[in-house]
């Protein structure tokens, strides 16, 4: 998605070269926004690659953090209160 924002930051003054053969003027603000857009979205480029690429592979995380063994939230929560309004109970919440 973030190469999509940058080749359309791009793309548009090249296809208006290519069917103009010329670019268009624009004030030095604008010119000075665009290529300081087209920078941060090469930053955040670089920023994930280095996530993923150099961060990622050092990360020495347990096995089953990684392999997706556990069950969506297990151990992230307090177990239930036990009767009929238990789960809210054990989250604050009064009984009804």
């Amino acid at each position: 998605m973030i190469i999509l924002l940058y080749a359309t930051g791009i793309g548009f003054p090249v296809v208006y070269l290519l069917f103009h053969g010329e670019l268009r003027e624009t004030s030095t603000v604008a010119a000075t926004a665009f290529w300081v857009k087209q920078l941060l979205v090469l930053g955040l480029v670089a920023i994930q690659f280095y996530g993923t690429f150099v961060l990622n592979p050092r990360c020495d995380c347990p096995p089953s953090a990684s392999t997706g063994t556990h069950v969506l939230g297990e151990g992230l929560l307090t177990p239930p209160l036990p009767g009929p309004t238990g789960l809210l109970e054990s989250r604050g919440f009064a009984a009804l």
